[in-house]
């Protein structure tokens, strides 16, 4: 498949600093016990190799900055300067918002499309998400929504 071109500066937020609530059921976002690796992890190694996206902010959870790292360095392989950690808040805007400024205050990288996908969150394709951020630049935003149907049984 033949993918589209994208000649303008990409870049990526991964919000994993929240908590999640499902079921009256607290925990960490990003560690649910059936996934080996965090699920920000595999998204964050699904975004490294799409070419255009230059660089990919992580947004940790307050005062985990160090650990995001160690925890991304133990499961992930990165080259070049493409990742970006960033502290965020217990709040998923707060979050963006923090990945938003970091983006700002220390890249190079000036993007005009910013893509915000959360870190538990199913992975897109690239040509979709390539179609995703060229309707993006001409809209002034774009969202793409996965349905997912599941059946999930917890017992306590």
């Amino acid at each position: 498949m033949k993918l589209l071109e994208i000649d303008f500066e990409v870049c990526a937020i991964i919000p994993a600093a929240g908590t999640e609530s499902v079921w009256d059921w607290k925990h960490q976002s990003s560690t649910f016990p059936s996934i080996k690796s965090p699920s920000y992890a595999i998204q964050l190694m699904h975004f490294f190799r799409i070419p255009f996206i230059k660089k990919i902010v992580v947004v940790a959870a307050p005062n985990s900055v160090d650990l995001m790292l160690q925890t991304l360095t133990d499961v992930c392989t990165f080259e070049g300067d493409k990742l970006m950690i960033s502290e965020g808040s217990s709040s998923r805007h707060q979050s963006i918002q923090a990945g938003l400024k970091a983006l700002k205050s220390y890249s190079e990288i000036k993007p005009e499309v910013v893509i915000i996908h959360d870190g538990v969150r199913p992975f897109f394709p690239e040509d979709i998400i390539s179609k995703v951020v060229l309707a993006a630049k001409r809209a002034w935003g774009s969202r793409c929504n996965l349905s997912i149907s599941f059946y999930c049984h917890i017992s306590r």
